[in-house]
């Protein structure tokens, strides 16, 4: 993320994408519900209005796109941190 020049106000939204995502819980499969549609939908424009007023200068359409494609990856280093972390626990 450094090398593509993402700070940190980037990686809240990332993060703040990941954490209020419904598709993350294991129950909810499809966006069946109306609710969980609304909220997601909140949370991805709430995260582009985040990143438009903190660099609004330097802000560009496609950087939000770009910032979506790296949410795979972001999610994936959470889940190894906690796994990681619950292997220290039983080790220790």
């Amino acid at each position: 993320m450094r090398e593509l020049g993402y700070d940190t106000n980037d990686y809240v939204a990332l993060k703040a994408a990941i954490f209020f995502n419904p598709y993350s819980i294991r129950k909810f499969k499809e966006p069946t519900d109306a609710t969980t549609t609304s909220i997601l939908k909140q949370t991805r424009l709430l995260a582009l209005k985040v990143l438009k007023n903190n660099k609004p200068d330097d802000y560009d359409e496609c950087r939000f796109g770009q910032l979506l494609l790296l949410l795979p990856a972001v999610h994936s280093i959470a889940q190894q941190l906690v796994e990681d972390v619950q292997l220290c626990q039983y080790v220790l």
